[in-house]
């Protein structure tokens, strides 16, 4: 089993100072491959229930939004390579492209199993 544990950091908007997501006990980012959809779902931001609305960005990636920031991302058809629509993903949104590599590789590395992460900023 893979569960990488540390302390979550708050999200905040740098555009939007009332936006924080500061959970009271950390929480957990989630990927999960399902093989029977042959679609990855990575759980960005796990405090928030819904989305307002999503964004496709690529054919093959959709991002969930919440207040306008991302919350959850969709690849769809890994099968066929997952560089273009992470990269679509990130030509759009700030996000980081190791925590998200890492999240699509382990979810891959189990199928239909959800894989926990928690991602720190790198050290100084």
């Amino acid at each position: 089993m893979l569960h990488v544990r540390a302390v979550r950091i708050a999200v905040v908007a740098d555009d939007d100072p009332d936006f924080v997501i500061a959970p009271s006990q950390p929480t957990d980012m989630r990927a999960d491959y399902d093989s029977k959809a042959n679609a990855i779902s990575i759980t960005l931001v796990p405090e928030v229930e819904h989305a307002e609305r999503a964004d496709q960005v690529h054919e093959r990636a959709i991002v969930a939004l919440h207040d306008g920031y991302p919350v959850e991302l969709q690849v769809l058809h890994p099968d066929l390579g997952v560089e273009e629509p992470i990269a679509a993903v990130m030509g759009r949104y700030d996000l980081d492209r190791g925590t998200l590599d890492a999240a699509v590789r382990s979810a891959l590395a189990v199928p239909d199993r959800v894989v926990v992460l928690d991602v720190l900023p790198p050290t100084a």
